[in-house]
């Protein structure tokens, strides 16, 4: 084993060089900027300047409309339905009676016309590397909403904070229960990022990766689709057979986190393994095994223990999918 987890730390290694210099590209050539005239509007008004009708955080019910689809399907209030100001807050069809135009960017087209006092917001939770958006309309954005920190509108796959009470677990026998010991679940196989190289070399460092999905050989057990429905309770199941579940991100941007982490966290009692662990302290995670971290695991016996993955840490929703 230690032989083995040697010839794994080299190229876990070779492989950090290689991800650091593609992360320094995505964030130079993909990163969601606005234009170079436009600063950071303020909550009252626009790009230009100009008033707005009233700033949104004073008024008393504020109106929404959403321009395009949501990953193909239609937005309606339920994806309020956690908001802790949804009693002010509502999504509207009458797009001349928003006081902002939400446009997803994976499914945007065009944005048509806008009234003089209306925000447009651009919203994303996927790094901009999977999608396209037209520098041209890049000056006519107001607000951003995405996973990045910088963005007007903060809105990442998930956070943590700490639980008031720690959950009592049985890590013993969560911990005796599994069978196997790496699931990857991968949709997208474009990607730049490296990540299938990475896993092929954990792999040829003889370690036991079950690849599942569109870029997978093993398929999902009864039919169950882990790629369009990361949610189902047949995929949780499946990833509760395992100790640990890839969840490496498809591109390395600034702040990006891949909802493949807090799935893995919310039901999947699997310990996740991931890229970055400056993103991933960001959001509040100190005590999950890091890629680029390695070097810190002298065997892959100071890594197996699951007390590790505490359940004193609560994932607080951000998207509507568990709603559905």
């Amino acid at each position: 084993m230690l032989r083995r987890c040697s010839r794994l730390l080299l190229v876990l290694l070779t492989a950090t060089i290689a991800l650091t210099v593609l992360n320094l590209n995505a964030e130079l050539f993909f990163g969601f900027e606005r234009s170079s005239g436009q600063q950071r509007t303020d909550l009252g008004s626009d790009s230009d300047g100009n008033e707005m009708r009233q700033p949104l955080y004073r008024k008393k019910d504020v109106q929404l409309h959403t321009a395009t689809l949501f990953f193909g399907a239609a937005v309606n209030n339920n994806y309020l339905a956690k908001c802790s100001v949804k009693d002010h807050c509502k999504l509207v069809e009458e797009r001349s009676a928003a006081d902002a135009i939400i446009y997803h960017a994976p499914d945007f087209v065009s944005m048509g016309r806008l009234k003089a006092n209306q925000i447009a917001v651009l919203w994303s939770l996927e790094s901009p590397i999977n999608h396209f958006f037209h520098h041209n309309y890049a000056g006519r954005i107001n607000w951003t909403m995405t996973y990045r920190r910088d963005s007007d509108v903060w809105f990442p796959y998930g956070v943590i904070t700490k639980r008031h009470q720690p959950v009592l677990v049985d890590y013993e026998a969560i911990w005796a229960s599994k069978k196997h010991v790496v699931i990857c679940l991968m949709s997208n196989c474009r990607h730049n990022n490296g990540r299938i190289q990475l896993i092929n070399a954990i792999q040829a460092a003889g370690i036991t990766v079950d690849m599942f999905g569109a870029c997978g050989y093993r398929k999902t057990p009864n039919d169950c689709d882990g790629v369009k429905k990361q949610g189902d309770r047949c995929v949780a199941q499946l990833f509760r057979q395992y100790k640990f579940a890839i969840s490496f991100e498809n591109s390395l941007c600034k702040d990006y986190v891949t909802e493949k982490f807090f799935d893995v966290l919310r039901n999947r009692f699997t310990v996740p393994i991931v890229m970055r662990r400056k993103t991933s302290e960001e959001i509040g995670v100190s005590a999950f095994w890091f890629i680029m971290s390695f070097r810190q695991h002298k065997t892959m016996k100071s890594s197996k223990k699951y007390e590790k993955l505490r359940f004193t840490l609560l994932i607080v929703e951000t998207t509507a999918s568990s709603l559905s």
